[in-house]
């Protein structure tokens, strides 16, 4: 998340709404608190823990089999 003030949000604007547009969330502060949030329209609606996630794939190897064998070793 990037935190910015109010004016630099002002004299930035592009700059901030075109992070939103890659997917960042823009945190906007007065006086050192935070007052708004610019979040991408689509997460806007769904809360974070519903979000899709990207899963971790590992051509050629099991990841399932990687947790179990480090349980194993006692790491």
């Amino acid at each position: 998340m990037i935190a910015v003030t109010q004016t630099e949000l002002r004299n930035n604007i592009k700059k901030y709404l075109d992070a939103v547009e890659r997917g960042e969330e823009v945190e906007v502060c007065r006086n050192g608190k935070p007052v708004a949030a610019l979040v991408p329209r689509d997460r806007a609606r769904v809360p974070h823990w519903k979000q899709p996630r990207e899963l971790l794939v590992l051509p050629g190897v099991s990841v399932s089999k990687m947790i179990i064998e480090e349980r194993e070793k006692g790491w």
